[in-house]
Parts: structure tokens; sequence; C-alpha cells
């Protein structure tokens, strides 16, 4: 398998962090979801996947599938908006600075350090992108990336930046963006998926 196809579940994941829209909504309801991260999963990790999460997630998806597809949308949309843009109170913020240090400030060292590996690995932000450099959809846009420029660099060389991204960044703060997501859900969807990904990044 090589590092392109690798990557590509963290394209997956990307997703599932960005602001939902139609599209994304018909992925969980075919089962294209659910198929893609179990046929990687089965791929990458063979007899390490955790069965249990991908139980829980087909069980939920199936759920999803009968569900009318536009209040399934206006659920989505008002869970992500509760949890990651927040009404009165941020409940789960989904920037790495956030966790860092006890300051809980934005835009703090992860942010900063993020902002020159993109620069230097060429990945360019799109103009229409308002958010900060330090959300976890750009993070795994990042990562996913990171595996499609196999004409700039080998294989271990980007492997190596992926890991160091994983493992100096994304590591030391997704277990309490995860805590958070699973004490203020509403719906199943993001604390299970946010498990599944940390699945994912610590055997990555």
């Amino acid at each position: 398998m090589t590092l392109g196809e690798r990557s590509k579940i963290f394209g997956i994941f990307m997703l599932t962090f960005q602001y939902p829209d139609k599209e994304f909504i018909e992925h969980l309801q075919n089962g294209n979801l659910y198929f893609t991260i179990r046929g990687y999963l089965e791929d990458v990790f063979a007899n390490n996947i955790n069965e249990g999460l991908l139980e829980e997630l087909d069980d939920l998806l199936k759920e999803y599938s009968s569900t009318n597809t536009e209040n399934l949308f206006s659920d989505l949309k008002t869970e992500y908006h509760r949890l990651f843009i927040g009404y009165k109170k941020l409940l789960a913020p989904p920037y790495a600075s956030v966790y860092w240090d006890s300051t809980g400030k934005l835009m703090q060292e992860p942010a900063i350090l993020l902002k020159r590996l993109y620069k230097e690995w060429g990945f360019e932000v799109s103009k229409d992108y308002k958010d900060l450099p330090d959300h976890i959809s750009l993070q795994l846009e990042f990562l996913y990336q990171l595996g499609e420029i196999m004409n700039k660099d080998s294989e271990s060389t980007l492997y190596d930046v992926q890991k160091r991204v994983i493992g100096d960044i994304i590591l030391k703060w997704i277990y309490k963006f995860a805590e958070n997501i699973n004490n203020y859900q509403s719906l199943k969807f993001y604390g299970l998926m946010i498990k599944i990904l940390v699945n994912v990044l610590e055997q990555y």
C-alpha cells in the first residue's frame, strides 16, 4: 500500500470534522463511510482493528440509513454547531491551541508550528477558508495532502512528517478534545468518530 493510499483515511476524517453538507449525509446513509473506514482499517492494521467501535459505527449508520435525510442533516448541523462552533459556550473547541496549556488561548504554539509546516510542504489553504490553522479538520487535510505529493519527496520522508505531526501535535491534545465531545454530545456520531480517529492515529 502506497503512502497516498494509506493517507486517504485522513480525508475521510477531515470531512467528518468539517461542517456537514448534503453530500456527506449521503455518504452516511448509503454505507460509503462505513465500508471505506472498515476497508482501510482491515488493509492497514489487519488484526489490530477495534471491532467493537466498527460494530457501533455499523449499527449507528444503519439507523441513519432509514432516517429522513433532511432531519438527519438538520440534526448533524445542530450538533456540529453546538459542539464545535458554540451558541452561548464552545463545548468542544476543535483547536489544538486551546488544549496546549492552562491558558486555553487560541493561536498558540501548535498553530504557529502548523503554519510553518504548511508553508514548508507547499500546503495551500483555500482562500475561502476562514478558520484557524490548528482546526482539527485542517490538520487532517494536511496529513491527507502529504500523501498526494509523491513526486516531491520519498515516501519515507513524507511518512516521517505525518508521524511528527501526529506524535508532536495531534496526540498531545486530541484526548482532551475527545473527552469534551463525549461529555457534551447529544448524538453518538461525533463521539464515535473521534474514538475511531484516535485509534487510527495511535497505530499509524
